[in-house]
């Protein structure tokens, strides 16, 4: 199985809709304000200006791309251009359909990234969807079957840990290790530039806090082969006992992300982090992007350990 290293690619992010209410959703109300989609023509010249400065993986997604009936057309158009890899980032939606996804992968669609946020009645709070558990199992599922069949459809998982759901996210890990999962990526809640210092608190959650909880899930993944990706927490928290395992596992995706058409030179520039002069002395200054600002407003850069060669 191919994965994504050392291919320039496109994350087409379609319009701002979404079928479920995530609370620490880094769009917030923007997904109210924003309602027109890109159109057909809008993300075709996308994928063909895409192909021809030499990209070759597409990723449909932002908030829910399989709201947008052209969807299929959009998966259709990118193989014909033959990018080598097609995939999707969804919620769930429609794909707990098998007719769905099935047309999806005769289409070309190479693989699926599903967001999952916590196990049972734990993911539908989260959404604020209270069947959106048990479509994803239904999904993930219709996913799964297709890898029975085709070992190189790809299935990627994305996880968001804040306040509420990290002391339980080990029996979701525990429950995802059942499929053949390509990689686990658990995100650090930040990005939350719309919310007030009073929501962020609400939300976010000190590395003390979590770390005995991500470290367990790092243990148990290392243990069934289950890769893990970290994103948000510097190297330094996470320490050097488990840096090799999570190197090992990153993503070295070099994307170019469209935001209803935003360059990725813009996009990049709204990544939201700091690297304080503790992270000056560190050895992996040039690999790590330090705290995230919302994380340093909130609790300051007292976590950071600076890790010498």
């Amino acid at each position: 199985m191919e994965d994504l290293k050392d291919l320039e690619g496109l994350e087409i992010f379609l319009w701002y809709a979404c079928n479920v209410r995530c609370v620490f959703c880094y769009q917030k109300d923007l997904r109210f304000k924003y309602k027109n989609n890109l159109t057909q023509s809008e993300v075709e010249t996308l994928l063909q200006d895409g192909f021809d400065e030499g990209k070759r993986f597409v990723i449909f997604a932002w908030w829910e791309p399989t709201l947008d009936k052209n969807l299929p057309v959009y998966v259709s158009f990118a193989q014909k251009l033959w990018y080598q890899h097609i995939r999707v980032h969804t919620n769930w939606f429609r794909l707990q359909d098998s007719a769905y996804i099935i047309d999806l992968y005769e289409r070309g669609l190479t693989g699926v990234i599903f967001s999952f946020h916590g196990y049972g009645k734990l993911h539908d709070e989260i959404t604020q969807s209270p069947t959106s558990f048990s479509n994803l199992d239904a999904a993930i599922r219709n996913v799964d079957a297709i890898i029975q069949k085709d070992s190189n459809f790809v299935l990627d998982v994305n996880t968001v840990l804040y306040k509420w759901n990290y002391k339980q996210l080990l029996k979701l890990f525990l429950y995802l290790s059942q499929f053949k999962i390509t990689r686990c990526q658990l995100n650090y809640c930040s990005s939350l530039e719309l919310f007030s210092k009073l929501e962020k608190q609400n939300l976010m959650v000190e590395y003390k806090d979590s770390l005995p909880f991500i470290k367990k899930i790092l243990y148990i993944s290392k243990k069934i082969n289950l890769k893990v990706v970290i994103d948000n927490i510097p190297y330094c928290v996470i320490g050097e006992t488990y840096y090799p395992f999570i190197k090992d596992n990153i993503k070295n995706d070099r994307v170019s992300h469209l935001v209803t058409g935003e360059k990725r030179d813009d996009y990049a520039a709204t990544y939201d982090s700091i690297q304080t002069e503790t992270c000056k002395k560190c050895v992996y200054r040039n690999k790590c992007m330090g705290l995230p600002s919302d994380y340093f407003e909130l609790f300051g850069d007292t976590c950071l350990t600076t890790l010498y060669v």
